[in-house]
């Protein structure tokens, strides 16, 4: 018996971009070997891979039987947890919520978790809660980093709009249990508005508070220089998303690389091919059972293509903040800051100031007004004395 370990490596599809001639003459002989001229009958090939597409398609047929493994459910879950940390030394009855907090797991994440509870809280009985700290950390691994501060109460939006996104955080960290119930958890959330209104804030917020891995893909990450390069790019995106599921995939700037095609379009034959791809890949013929949610923001969403515009099941507009937006979003930003004056009154006279800032916009404000600040600190020769004041605030140009 011959097993091959990772045998998308080395039997990679000839003709492939990524293939080299070394590759593809390893998979010439192998089949010559294999199953040419004298056929092997005392030789059994196992192989094992985790990019079953990326195989040379002669290499796939001479396989007699194809078994998936996928990822354990969770009675499967408890019981590797169970066993591993048994194995371990770690005699502990494991609490009511373990199966789902692991969703999504593959037995070597759970041996892997299990191998640290064990080092790090040996003797300890395993909570809820200590568990769920544990699962967070281990999911935040691989994952783009984000603002820890960002949390649900330093989000200033309507309580319509955070209530929804509530709604959905809760979905997307308890989708299995939804699913068992048949209630279709949502795969796809566009968030528009002018720009600087907080959509990347509220992408963080969302990657935070619901403790899943989260990607944030880059032009870059999906736009290659040649024909075929992009769509390639776009698939092995979503493979690595699904790899790292239940998993939170965030494309900024999606009118960019999603742009509407059809007469008068202007988008070249690689945006068209990354257009294609993303409708293949969020709503395709391919069923995936991988739990994968995608969150896009765009400041035009007239510009997406009305194909890539339909998967995405859920829309909110986050608009520019009113008055009351406005003088909240003040008091976060300046919570924190060396202020001279009464946080409550001030904020509320800044915001009548204001109209017409995004979140951005004043932010930019206020780093204006610490400039200010640190300047007079400066020219005083004590940079403790920088202190915030009233008159910092270039009010002028925004009356």
């Amino acid at each position: 018996m011959i097993f091959v370990d990772e045998c998308e490596g080395v039997f990679s599809r000839r003709g492939g971009v990524n293939t080299d001639s070394f590759v593809e003459e390893i998979v010439q002989s192998f089949l010559a070997q294999w199953d040419g001229f004298t056929k092997q009958t005392t030789v059994w090939v196992v192989g094992a891979t985790n990019r079953r597409d990326l195989i040379d398609p002669a290499i796939l047929s001479r396989f007699g039987e194809e078994v998936e493994i996928g990822l354990p459910d969770e009675k499967q879950r408890l019981e590797i947890l169970s066993n591993e940390l048994t194995r371990k030394g770690v005699g502990t009855t494991l609490p009511p919520e373990a199966g789902e907090l692991t969703q999504g797991m593959s037995g070597r994440e759970i041996e892997s978790l299990a191998g640290r509870l064990a080092r790090e809280q040996s003797g300890v009985q395993i909570t809820g809660e200590l568990l769920s700290g544990y699962t967070e950390a281990f999911r935040k691994q691989g994952s783009t980093q984000t603002d820890t501060s960002a949390v649900w109460e330093k989000l200033i939006l309507s309580e319509t709009v955070l209530k929804d996104l509530k709604t959905t955080a809760e979905l997307l960290k308890h989708a299995e249990t939804f699913a068992k119930r048949g209630i279709n958890v949502p795969r796809g959330l566009l968030l528009y508005g002018p720009p600087g209104t907080g959509k990347t804030q509220i992408a963080r917020t969302l990657a935070n508070e619901t403790g899943l891995r989260f990607i944030a893909a880059s032009t870059a990450d999906m736009k290659a220089g040649f024909l075929g390069q992009s769509g390639q790019k776009v698939r092995e995106l979503f493979e690595r998303v699904r790899e790292s599921a239940p998993c939170l995939l965030f494309l900024d700037e999606i009118d960019i690389v999603a742009p509407a095609r059809g007469a008068g379009s202007s988008g070249d034959q690689l945006t068209q091919e990354i257009v294609g791809q993303l409708l293949q890949e969020m709503d395709g013929v391919k069923a995936h059972t991988q739990s994968v949610f995608v969150l896009a923001a765009s400041n035009h969403i007239d510009q997406i293509d009305s194909a890539v515009l339909s998967r995405f099941q859920k829309k909110v507009e986050i608009p520019i903040p009113d008055a009351k937006g406005r003088q909240q979003l003040l008091q976060v930003m300046l919570h924190s800051k060396p202020i001279a004056f009464d946080l409550g009154e001030v904020s509320a006279y800044l915001a009548e100031h204001g109209v017409g800032m995004s979140g951005r916009d004043l932010r930019n404000w206020i780093e204006q007004a610490e400039q200010n600040a640190v300047g007079r600190a400066i020219e005083a020769g004590n940079p403790d004395l920088t202190t915030i004041i009233l008159e910092d605030f270039p009010l002028m140009q925004r009356a």
